[in-house]
């Protein structure tokens, strides 16, 4: 599934290079900070929402809500790595997905070496 799931990213962020003017394409990456404990019992996710044009809205649960619905009931979402009652969990997050996403769960136009 993970395999799939990152080829869709890049997909969707070549495409969006395609269109996009040469400002964007110099736009730097977000990474995202490794595992800390939730915030606050919030964690943020980049929640799935089936456009061809938006892929990602960024919405905050609670770290509960996380772990009780978001991981196991919406196949898409992308959650960055978080602590919570002495477990880290994640979902669809890797060193591939990592450079593809920004803070509000943007799909990021490649970078141009």
């Amino acid at each position: 599934m993970q395999k799939k799931f990152t080829k869709k990213l890049k997909l969707y962020a070549g495409s969006f290079l395609a269109v996009a003017s040469i400002g964007l394409s110099s736009m730097a990456t977000t990474s995202f900070a490794k595992p800390e404990t939730a915030a606050n019992n919030k964690v943020t996710v980049c929640h799935e929402t089936g456009s061809a044009t938006k892929l990602y809205v960024s919405i905050t649960v609670s770290a509960a809500g996380a772990v009780n619905g978001h991981l196991s009931h919406h196949d898409g979402d992308v959650i960055v790595p978080f602590e919570y009652e002495g477990v880290t969990y994640s979902k669809n997050w890797d060193d591939t997905v990592a450079p593809l996403l920004d803070e509000d769960c943007q799909v990021l136009p490649p970078q141009s070496d």
